[in-house]
């Protein structure tokens, strides 16, 4: 059936498939058979083996057990939903505290400038300028000097290969990124499908109710004529 097929697919959670298989156990194994004996019985004009209270509480367990497949339902896609909006904020953050390290090395470097050195700061930033355009290729001016200036070379020496490493870093990010967006589509796929089947399941639990409460009509409708029968010939 709809919720069987549900239950059997890759990746629905444990307890969904442990509930649906209570369910199946309660309703399909447990009170069919015995729902189809009585019936039979008032059909072939025999007396019920069971009162009214009898049959409300053979009846009543597989309702429960229907209702706990949909709040089963409702839990996984909650936590679905949790799951995919704390990944966001990690990814968020990550990014934040990205700028605010190359933020502060820039300013740094910025700072520790001696305007007695104006040539030759002027010659490191021209060089800062074009690492700013990722053109890798220029070399740092000073990094040979042992004086002010040498310092500030290196340092800007050790930043041009922290933006290398972190393009390398972003690359890869980037690959992750997609790769996780392609993922969430996935999930978003499956979660489009889970929807949907789950209201096919909840229409075909509410199709198992309607039956249910028209099979309890019936049975009680051959349970009165076959009384009304049985008191007839008995009178007569």
């Amino acid at each position: 059936g709809i919720i069987e097929s549900i239950a059997g697919r890759e990746g629905v959670a444990p307890t969904l498939a442990k509930q649906v298989a209570e369910t199946r156990q309660t309703y399909f194994e447990t009170f069919r058979a015995q729902s189809d004996k009585i019936y039979k019985q008032l059909v072939a004009g025999q007396a019920p083996a069971m009162t009214g209270a009898q049959w409300y509480d053979l009846s009543n367990p597989p309702l429960v057990s229907i209702m706990r497949v949909k709040d089963a339902s409702v839990a996984i896609t909650r936590e679905h939903a949790d799951a995919r909006l704390t990944a966001a904020w990690l990814s968020i953050v990550e990014n934040v505290a990205l700028l605010v390290f190359a933020t502060a090395v820039l300013v740094i470097a910025v700072f520790a400038m001696n305007r007695r050195l104006a040539r030759p700061v002027a010659s490191l930033t021209d060089a800062m300028l074009k690492l700013a355009d990722r053109r890798y290729d220029t070399a740092v001016p000073g990094v040979e000097k042992h004086d002010e200036v040498g310092k500030m070379a290196r340092a800007v020496e050790v930043f041009k290969n922290g933006m290398i490493e972190n393009d390398r870093l972003q690359a890869e990010a980037q690959k992750k990124q997609e790769a996780e967006l392609e993922r969430g589509r996935k999930l978003q796929d499956l979660t489009q499908r889970f929807d949907t089947d789950a209201s096919e399941m909840m229409k075909a639990l509410a199709a198992a109710a309607t039956e249910l409460r028209s099979t309890a009509e019936s049975l009680t409708d051959l349970a009165e004529s076959s009384s009304k029968r049985a008191t007839d010939a008995a009178s007569s």
